[in-house]
C-alpha cells in the first residue's frame, strides 16, 4: 500500500545544464547576500555590524538544532521514496516533520528569550544583543524554511526551490532594509535583524506553495505511515553534523565577541568571514544537486555511473576554488573596502578563512555521504574532536594574533576534518555502499 507506479518527472538534476545552473544560482546569492552585508556594514558601522552578525551566527546554530536533523535527512527520504514510490511513508514523514520542526523552534524561541533578557543586564553596555533576541522571534520560520527547501529539492523542483533559497531571500531582505532607509526609520542592529527575519518568512510561504504543487498525486492520496523512532535515529546524525559545524562556523565571531579588543574588531572579522563564506554557497548547492543522485544511483547500483559524477563535480570544484581563492588573494583588498573605512585591514584574515572555505566546498561531499551511508559515529565524532580544537585554539590564537587569530582557529581544523573525512570515503567499496544504504524500516 502506499505504492503506485505512476512516473516521475524528471527534473534539472538529470541534465548536462545541471551543475551549471548550479554554480550560476549559487553566485548569484553570493553576489546578493554580499551586498546585502555592504549595505548593513555601512549603515550599521563596524560595532552595529557585528551586533547583527553574532545575532545571525547564533540563529544559524540554532536553525539545525530546531530542525532536529530532520531537514537534511528529509533529502535522503524523498529522494529514496520517490525511487520506491512509497507514497505513504512519504507522506507519514512530511507530516511528522513539519510538526516536529514547527514545535522545536518556538520552544527553542522562548527558551533564548528568556536566557538571554536575564542575562542581557549582566553583560554591561559593551554587549548589546537586542538583535539576537528579535532574530531568535523567527527561529521556527527559520528551521521550517529548511526543511520546506529540502523536501521540495528531494521531490524534483530543484530551479524553483533554489531561486527562492539562493535569490529570495537576500531580495526580500535588501527590499526592507531599502524600505526602511526610505522611510527614514531609525537603523541599528535589532533593524538589521527584523529585516533578516522576515525575509526568511516570506520565503517560507513561497517555498510552501512550491513543496505542495511538485509532491507527487500519490502522497495525497495514501495514508500516513510512520517510521518516527527510525526517522529520529537517521537525523541524530545529521544534527548533530550540521550544528557542530554551524558552532564551527560561528566561533571565530563568537570568540571575537568574548575576548576581543573591541567590537569593532567583531565587525572587521564579521565582514572576512561573509566574503571568504561567499564560496561555502557552491557546496551547500552542490551538495543539495548531487546528494539526491548519489542517493539513487547507490539505490540502484550503478557504479559506473557513481564514479563519472564525481569526476565530474571534481574537475567543476577545482577551477572554482581554485580561482575563488586567487581573487581573494590579489583582490581582496579591495573587495573588503567596499565594507567601508576600515574594513581593508583584514586583507590576511580573509586570505587564511579562504583556504578553508576552498578545501571546505572541494570536500564538501564527504560529511554527508558519511552519514548516508550510516557512518554517524566516525562522522560526528570527527567532527566534535574538530570543534572542540576549534574553540580551544582560537581563544590564546584571538588573543595574540586578533582577527587573524580566529581565522587559523577555524581553518587549520577545518581543513584536518575534511581531509580525513574524504579519505574514508574514498576507502569504501562501492558494494558496501549499496548494503549500507538499505530501506528505512516499515511503519512501526
Amino acid at each position: 500500500m502506499g505504492r503506485d507506479n505512476a512516473p516521475v518527472k524528471p527534473s534539472v538534476e538529470t541534465s548536462r545544464s545541471g551543475p551549471w545552473l548550479v554554480c550560476f544560482l549559487a553566485g548569484l546569492h553570493s553576489v546578493l547576500f554580499y551586498v546585502l552585508g555592504v549595505i548593513l556594514a555601512r549603515l550599521l558601522g563596524p560595532e552595529g555590524f557585528g551586533d547583527y552578525s553574532v545575532a545571525v551566527s547564533v540563529a544559524t546554530i540554532g536553525t539545525p538544532i530546531a530542525t532536529l536533523g530532520l531537514a537534511k535527512f528529509a533529502l535522503r527520504v524523498m529522494s529514496a521514496e520517490r525511487v520506491r514510490r512509497d507514497w505513504a511513508h512519504d507522506r507519514g514523514f512530511i507530516q511528522f516533520s513539519i510538526a516536529l520542526v514547527a514545535g522545536m523552534g518556538v520552544v527553542l524561541a522562548v527558551v533564548s528569550w528568556f536566557v538571554f533578557l536575564a542575562v542581557e543586564p549582566l553583560l554591561g553596555e559593551h554587549h548589546n544583543h537586542r538583535a539576537l533576541v528579535i532574530l531568535l522571534t523567527f527561529l521556527p520560520a527559520l528551521a521550517l524554511f529548511k526543511l520546506m527547501l529540502e523536501i521540495a529539492t528531494g521531490n524534483g523542483s530543484y530551479v524553483w526551490s533554489t531561486l527562492i533559497y539562493r535569490a529570495g531571500v537576500p531580495t526580500f531582505a535588501i527590499a526592507l532594509v531599502g524600505g526602511v532607509v526610505l522611510l527614514d526609520w531609525p537603523m541599528h542592529a535589532g533593524t538589521a535583524a527584523l529585516c533578516y527575519g522576515a525575509a526568511w518568512a516570506i520565503a517560507l510561504v513561497l517555498m510552501i506553495v512550491v513543496a505542495v504543487r511538485v509532491l507527487p498525486k500519490g502522497v495525497w492520496k495514501a495514508r500516513p505511515a510512520y517510521s518516527a523512532r527510525s526517522w529520529l535515529a537517521y537525523a541524530s546524525g545529521y544534527m548533530s553534523n550540521a550544528v557542530l559545524l554551524a558552532v564551527m562556523s560561528a566561533t571565530g565571531i563568537l570568540v571575537m565577541e568574548m575576548v576581543g579588543e573591541s567590537e569593532a574588531q567583531v565587525g572587521l572579522y564579521a565582514a572576512v568571514a561573509q566574503t571568504a563564506n561567499m564560496i561555502i554557497l557552491v557546496s551547500t548547492s552542490t551538495n543539495r544537486f548531487y546528494m539526491p543522485q548519489v542517493s539513487r544511483l547507490i539505490e540502484t547500483g550503478d557504479e559506473a555511473g557513481y564514479r563519472a559524477l564525481l569526476r565530474r563535480r571534481k574537475v567543476l570544484l577545482l577551477v572554482i576554488c581554485g580561482g575563488f581563492l586567487l581573487v581573494m588573494i590579489v583582490l581582496g583588498h579591495p573587495i573588503l573596502k567596499l565594507f567601508g573605512h576600515g574594513f581593508e585591514h583584514g586583507h590576511l584574515t580573509l586570505v587564511l578563512l579562504s583556504i578553508g572555505t576552498c578545501v571546505n566546498t572541494y570536500f564538501a561531499l564527504a560529511p554527508p555521504s558519511l552519514l548516508f551511508l550510516g557512518r554517524h559515529r566516525l562522522s560526528v565524532g570527527a567532527m566534535i574532536i574538530a570543534t572542540v580544537a576549534s574553540i580551544v585554539i582560537s581563544f590564546p590564537l584571538v588573543l595574540a594574533l586578533g582577527p587573524s587569530g580566529a581565522a587559523l582557529g577555524h581553518t587549520i581544523p577545518i581543513v584536518a576534518l575534511y581531509l580525513f573525512q574524504s579519505r574514508v570515503v574514498a576507502t569504501i567499496p562501492f558494494e558496501e555502499m549499496c548494503r549500507c544504504l538499505q530501506p528505512e524500516p516499515v511503519a512501526e
